[in-house]
């Protein structure tokens, strides 16, 4: 007899209400059927039980991979920083502005960013509502419209660039 955990659960209450209806009376037959269904509980709960073992361990077998993947990332993320950053110092140190390879091609690619010199002097007009602090967007709007904005200054900057 293979029955499901929900058709025990159902048997079982149904059980439970002739239980209640018959005041409390456990007729022989009711008595065979709850010693059935609670050995096939006892079934089903040991192979629910195997199953959650199971999925327990694949997924602390799955964690442990993310967990090594993710500093795996991390080294090859630091190791690739770290040689552009390299190349980007001996580019400026030789006043190179290009390398072309028969593969690839090594420029800077400009950029700004706001630099803010001292926050507490940043008007009011230039601070995020939700956080007391700069909106760089903001400053950098109003600085390039030709509004100098005290506290802050655009910067520019040199962003190596591999193709």
């Amino acid at each position: 007899m293979n029955k499901s955990l929900f058709n025990i659960t159902q048997e079982f209450e149904s059980l439970r209400i002739q239980l209640i209806e018959s005041g409390g009376e456990l007729a022989p037959e009711m008595e065979s059927a709850l010693s059935i269904n609670k050995e096939e509980l006892t079934t089903k709960a040991q192979g629910y039980i195997s199953i959650i073992k199971h999925l327990e361990m694949e997924e602390d077998a799955i964690n442990k991979e993310l967990k090594r993947l993710t500093e795996l990332k991390k080294l090859r993320a630091s190791a690739k920083d770290r040689l552009k950053e390299s190349l980007k110092k001996a580019m400026l140190l030789f006043d190179v502005t290009e390398i072309k390879t028969e593969t690839n091609k090594v420029n800077f690619r400009k950029s700004e960013s706001i630099e803010i010199e001292d926050p507490r002097i940043i008007p009011g007009q230039f601070l995020d509502v939700a956080e007391p602090k700069p909106s760089k967007s903001r400053i950098k709007q109003a600085i390039k419209e030709g509004r100098p904005v005290l506290g802050a200054c655009i910067v520019e900057n040199k962003n190596i660039q591999i193709k």
